[in-house]
């Protein structure tokens, strides 16, 4: 956008590069000249409208990218915390540092995946984001963070799918036939009394272990779940 106003600026030689017909530097995106005086920089963070809305979008997709991530990697380990960025601005620049996400995190989660969908140019102003470095792998770095943490699920699940068949058939046989597995001669010289004891034991043992590997499997089989709806979204952005 260029400028032009019919008279000289009273402070023109102040500038004699620029025209003395010139508004705002032709840039009155950041410059202002509201008494037609001289044109200045607007007091604030140093950064004009259309970058203010720029660092905005792009700080608050990076932030949505990391509680996203956070998100997933807690369902998959509780120990994890759920984290964003809090981003600060000023005159001496931006500055963001990581703070744990409170109150409900799977609503913030869902904010965080609005966030990043709002620099998809589709989305009105955030077609300013098109050229932006990094805007894009941003995107593509938040996917395969996702697809990670997918394919360390589906490896978890077929872990404990195969250790639970496992563990069955070994129940199946010891309870056929406990001898075959006494290695250690625990059963032998024991009155049936004891030796039923024993092997009673061994069995509630095994079964016990069983159980624990059900439910894990269905923490991780639950948590691919939390995944794949969080793919669907991605999708429907």
């Amino acid at each position: 956008m260029i400028g032009r106003w019919g008279t000289i600026d009273p402070k023109a030689e102040l500038g004699r590069r620029w025209s003395p017909y010139a508004y705002a530097f032709d840039n009155p995106i950041r410059f202002i000249d509201p008494d037609g005086m001289w044109p200045y920089d607007p007091p604030g963070n140093g950064m004009s409208i259309v970058e203010n809305i720029y660092w905005d979008l792009r700080d608050r997709a990076t932030a949505g990218i990391v509680t996203v991530g956070s998100y997933l990697l807690n369902r998959q380990s509780p120990a994890i915390p759920v984290v964003t960025i809090d981003w600060t601005y000023g005159e001496s620049g931006r500055s963001g540092q990581l703070v744990p996400v409170t109150g409900n995190t799977h609503a913030q989660a869902a904010v965080g995946l609005l966030d990043v969908a709002a620099v998809f140019p589709a989305n009105g102003p955030a077609g300013l984001l098109v050229k932006a470095p990094g805007a894009k792998s941003s995107l593509v770095t938040a996917a395969t963070d996702i697809l990670k943490v997918e394919k360390n699920l589906l490896k978890s699940e077929k872990s404990f799918e195969k250790l639970i068949t496992e563990h069955k058939d070994k129940l199946s046989q010891y309870i056929k036939d406990p001898d075959k597995f006494d290695n250690k001669g625990i059963l032998q010289g024991k009155s049936p009394e004891l030796r039923e004891k024993i092997i009673s034991g061994r069995v509630k043992e095994l079964q016990s272990q069983i159980t624990k590997q059900e439910n894990e499997l269905n923490k991780v089989r639950n948590q691919l779940n939390e995944v794949k709806k969080v793919k669907d979204d991605q999708r429907m952005l």
